[in-house]
């Protein structure tokens, strides 16, 4: 297995919200050595609050100091998550 070493790997996608007040949005969180994958619904990323044909996660990664998920958020710039992995912290 070519990623079997790999601890971790965050992976943005969609996410089907059922209503416009629902998340849009997901990361996931796939652990390759445990076959485990976590889906992290991002809160703060609506069909109320964006534009989410124009708007999506291009990239996340694990700051390596604070374990904050930190990402980029196409045409609004790079944030970093709450310590729940779901909802926004601040803008960097």
């Amino acid at each position: 297995m070519s990623f079997h070493p790999v601890d971790e790997v965050l992976a943005p996608c969609n996410y089907k919200a059922p209503a416009q007040s629902d998340p849009a949005l997901a990361i996931l969180m796939v652990y390759p050595q445990a076959g485990l994958v976590e889906v992290l619904p991002q809160n703060w990323i609506t069909q109320e609050t964006y534009d989410v044909a124009n708007h999506w996660i291009t990239r996340a990664a694990r700051d390596p100091e604070t374990h904050r998920i930190i990402g980029e958020l196409s045409k609004a710039g790079i944030f970093e998550l709450a310590e729940n992995g779901r909802d926004f912290s601040r803008w960097l």
